[in-house]
């Protein structure tokens, strides 16, 4: 119920994103991935080589999950299995002497069996992909779909029993970091709405609007 209303909502805010920040799952490489509030849409062909490679994102993921209820080796293993393993897909460079990054760097085999010309560094621009980004909807469900994940989030805004305006903009910007919702807001508030006139429970909601905003791609995007 939690994926179909997700669904939903990334639906809706796709068909009305020409004034939204950060929606829509590329289907394409053509379909748009950010669309800031005041500016025109740019689409994937536009910002190749210009999202963030993996230690960014990563530190991003950190930042918000880890805390009491939730560890740092927690969190690790989450990115571990999503994005340094998958690491061609991320960017960043490749370190020869850690195994994660080893399958990155285009090889799995040991580094005192691996010349130095065989070993390609990722670079600190990024090509998005419809891989990556299912990679990083994994991400955002496997930390937000734990009662932990969720509360060590929350931990991180100003918050009440259940969300307020102000809650969803500091859900916004602890992704988004430096930048403001605009007109993102409003899809925040109305799928909040709805869910609350289906009596969803508070916790349901909460999980919602982290959801939304984890899974969208622009924060990402340099």
């Amino acid at each position: 119920m939690l994926l179909t209303a997700v669904g939903l909502i990334l639906t809706m805010a796709f068909n009305n994103c020409a004034r939204l920040g950060g929606f829509g799952m590329m289907e394409s490489m053509d379909l748009a991935i950010t669309h800031p509030a005041e500016a025109p849409p740019l689409y994937a062909t536009q910002v190749r080589n210009q999202v963030a490679e993996k230690s960014y994102v990563m530190d991003v993921m950190r930042t918000i999950f880890v805390g009491p209820l939730m560890t740092r080796p927690q969190v690790d293993a989450i990115l571990d299995k999503w994005v340094e393993i998958r690491g061609g897909y991320w960017g960043g460079g490749c370190n020869v002497y850690d195994t994660f990054s080893l399958r990155a760097c285009g090889t799995s085999t040991p580094f005192s069996q691996v010349g130095n010309s065989q070993v390609s560094k990722s670079s600190e621009q990024v090509t998005p992909s419809v891989v990556r980004e299912s990679y990083h909807v994994q991400i955002c469900e496997n930390l937000l779909g734990t009662e932990a994940g969720l509360r060590s989030a929350m931990e991180k805004i100003e918050h009440s029993e259940i969300p307020t305006p102000a809650a969803m903009e500091q859900i916004y910007e602890i992704f988004y970091r430096e930048e403001t919702p605009g007109a993102f807001l409003s899809v925040l508030k109305k799928m909040d709405q709805d869910l609350a006139a289906d009596d969803a429970t508070p916790d349901e909601r909460w999980r919602m609007l982290f959801l939304l905003v984890c899974e969208s791609p622009g924060w990402q995007v340099l």
